[in-house]
Formats: structure tokens, C-alpha cells, sequence
């Protein structure tokens, strides 16, 4: 789920007063800006700001579970180890046994 601002704002088209703090993993400095926000009378604009975070947070957990499930699915799902034909017959196996279900066997009647 990509929001309207979360693509403005990826792109750099959002104004100067519509722009998000800078990224910061430091939880206190978003809870004191929230706060800020808050404090100003500017509610709506704090609910827009952490909607928009948990928007990017659900984004990039679904991303990232959706790798997890193809890298465990590559790593631990079944496999089908082709031969190759020449390979058959280097192992001694004659060429009518390589031949496709369906596919002429050279039988003759």
C-alpha cells in the first residue's frame, strides 16, 4: 500500500512544509516531533505523518516476508535435478530409455 504523499514524497515533490523529518531510527526524536506537532495544534498533520510511517513500515515488512518466503521456498522446496541425454549415455543407459513418455521409442511392429 503506497499512499499519495509516500510517492510525492519519494520522487522530491512535496513543498517545503509538506516534506517528513528526516529518516532517523531514533524512535524518541519521531515520539518529540509527534509531540511537537501535536503541541502546535497540528493534529491532523501528525496522524498523516504516522500513517504515512506505518504505511512505509507494512511496505517493506510485506516486501521483505515476500523475499523471505522465495529464498526459504529456493532453499528448502523441492528441486528436479534434470540429466542431460548425453549423460544418460555416458552412465550406460541405452537410448530407447530416453526417450519421452508419448515419444517413439524406435519399436517397430
Amino acid at each position: 500500500m503506497t499512499t499519495p504523499a509516500t510517492e510525492a514524497d519519494e520522487a522530491g515533490e512535496l513543498k517545503q512544509e509538506q516534506q517528513r523529518p528526516p529518516k532517523s531510527e531514533d524512535m524518541e526524536g519521531v515520539r518529540a516531533y509527534v509531540l511537537g506537532l501535536l503541541e502546535a495544534g497540528q493534529g491532523d498533520k501528525a496522524i498523516e505523518l504516522l500513517m504515512d510511517l506505518l504505511a512505509r513500515l507494512r511496505e517493506a515488512h510485506d516486501s521483505t516476508a515476500q523475499r523471505l518466503k522465495q529464498a526459504l521456498r529456493q532453499l528448502y522446496g523441492r528441486r528436479s535435478e534434470k540429466t542431460s541425454a548425453h549423460e544418460l549415455q555416458l552412465r550406460g543407459y541405452p537410448p530407447t530409455a530416453l526417450a519421452r513418455p508419448g515419444q517413439d521409442r524406435g519399436f517397430t511392429e
